[in-house]
């Protein structure tokens, strides 16, 4: 009976862990919305009045009151906008709200952590942490990205307000939809620049060239080496 107790207690244990214990990255949720902001999607939703169930809604982030509260000075230092305090680096202030400014994250079961949408918005692949390698780019297959493109999509229909016009509304699902989802199948997801067929390949073909050269080059240094070789003989 007691190693039965006992395995229900350590299931209930690393439950509790994983559901309570996993804090929201603030790196990858800076890095998320830096992504957010260069889409140009926070500029755009300024005409909208989201609902509140948005996961993207600026006001629900949970991080959103301590970045409100940071300013950069002419000294390049960071600046605490609830003390005062200065520092060196953004990361040390970080540190700060963490230790000393932490009550004022948001909390509640509308806070959303926008590292959780890192996968959607590609945070490794544009920071260039996670490379696809050759084979992962030939093999690729769109299926592999189904589950991307329904998380994306519910995204954007939990921040449709179905009280919206239906010109509103098609606007916006048509720019949040090229903004968040479109990027979610093989020929784009794993290239960083915008126009990514064609640079992919332009440097394809760039240093096919570059090798087609260097073959043809040591080819010839191998036939004049060979006719020197049988004029000496």
């Amino acid at each position: 009976m007691f190693p039965k107790q006992f395995c229900l207690l350590v299931i209930c244990i690393l439950t509790f862990q994983t559901q309570f214990s996993l804090p929201c990255s603030r790196s990858h949720s800076k890095t998320a919305r830096n992504l957010l902001s260069e889409k140009g999607f926070f500029e755009f939703i300024e005409g909208y009045d989201l609902p509140e169930k948005c996961p993207l809604r600026p006001e629900n982030e949970v991080f959103g009151v301590q970045e409100e509260h940071k300013y950069h000075d002419p000294f390049h230092k960071w600046g605490c906008g609830f003390c005062g305090k200065f520092f060196t680096t953004e990361h040390f202030l970080d540190s700060h709200f963490d230790r000393k400014h932490d009550s004022e994250r948001k909390s509640g079961a509308k806070v959303a952590c926008l590292a959780d949408y890192c996968d959607i918005l590609r945070c490794d692949i544009l920071n260039e942490v996670v490379v696809a390698s050759y084979w992962e780019l030939a093999l690729c297959v769109e299926s592999k990205f189904e589950n991307l493109r329904q998380k994306c999509q519910k995204i954007v229909q939990d921040c449709l307000d179905t009280n919206w016009d239906e010109k509103n509304v098609e606007i916006f699902l048509n720019t949040t939809h090229n903004m968040l989802c479109s990027d979610l199948r093989c020929e784009k997801y794993y290239f960083v620049n915008k126009d990514t067929i064609s640079d992919y390949l332009f440097y394809f073909f760039k240093y096919l060239w570059l090798l087609l050269t260097f073959c043809f080059i040591c080819v010839v240094y191998v036939l004049c080496c060979s006719v020197k070789l049988y004029q000496s003989e």
